[in-house]
């Protein structure tokens, strides 16, 4: 852990790999972070990841996550990307497993680097928030380089 003006930054768990060079691939850790602010407000970025028990994991040590940034592309096919990008409808699972209030999908259509039409991503990340009878409101589905504060 770190803190920097008044955010603490905690090195959470994520399964993906590292690689930087020919030579150094795996060589260095990979995860996600957890911001706390002064107020006690918590961020979860994910970062690049798969899908696994860490996201429930890291919502025990972490209660009261107020906003998830969570991968939603980048997936198929998935018998090669399953390990290390979660699909939309485990990205919505892990939100849950975190017991984040809120979500903002990340991690698609900046590039194309998979298989998936380039906004499919987003179209069954929506549909997943609804089969999950989650409020509309807290999945922040902004534009590609949009923002949004988070009020206390």
């Amino acid at each position: 852990a770190a803190e920097l003006d008044g955010v603490r930054f905690d090195f959470v768990p994520a399964h993906h790999w590292s690689k930087r060079t020919l030579l150094d691939t795996c060589r260095s850790l990979w995860g996600g972070w957890v911001l706390t602010d002064r107020a006690g407000r918590r961020i979860h970025f994910a970062g690049d990841t798969g899908y696994g028990h860490w996201f429930a994991e890291i919502g025990r040590r972490y209660p009261g996550i107020d906003l998830a940034l969570l991968p939603i592309g980048a997936y198929d096919p998935r018998w090669w990307l399953s390990d290390v990008h979660t699909d939309p409808e485990e990205a919505v699972r892990a939100h849950q497993d975190l017991g984040a209030r809120r979500m903002a999908p990340m991690h698609w259509a900046t590039f194309v680097l998979s298989s998936e039409p380039v906004l499919e991503p987003l179209t069954r990340v929506r549909a997943a928030w609804e089969k999950a009878g989650l409020p509309r409101e807290d999945l922040w589905d902004l534009p590609i380089g949009g923002s949004r504060v988070l009020a206390p």
